[in-house]
């Protein structure tokens, strides 16, 4: 029998209920889950599934998108690529 430890970790409420409602459609319970994701990620050496930012929120998005609000805010137009002016 292997070695069984215990792990705890924080999860906000709502996500726990939500993950346990999913889990439970696989007829597996929170702790099962948790196992098939550490074996998966142990096995293939990497997370078993894309983590992406949304680049969105970007520190370059984000200041580019306060340029272009101060410079609307001072009328200043400026020719977009997807903006046919006349």
């Amino acid at each position: 029998m292997a070695d069984i430890v215990d792990v705890t970790i924080k999860l906000d409420r709502n996500l726990k209920t939500s993950a346990e409602n999913l889990f439970e459609k696989f007829g597996m319970n929170l702790s099962s889950a948790t196992t098939v994701f550490f074996e998966q990620a142990v096995r293939n050496g990497r997370i078993p599934f894309s983590v992406e930012t949304d680049s969105f929120w970007s520190k370059k998005n984000q200041d580019r998108l306060e340029e272009s609000r101060k410079a609307a805010e001072a009328g200043i137009l400026r020719e977009h690529e997807l903006i046919e002016v006349e």
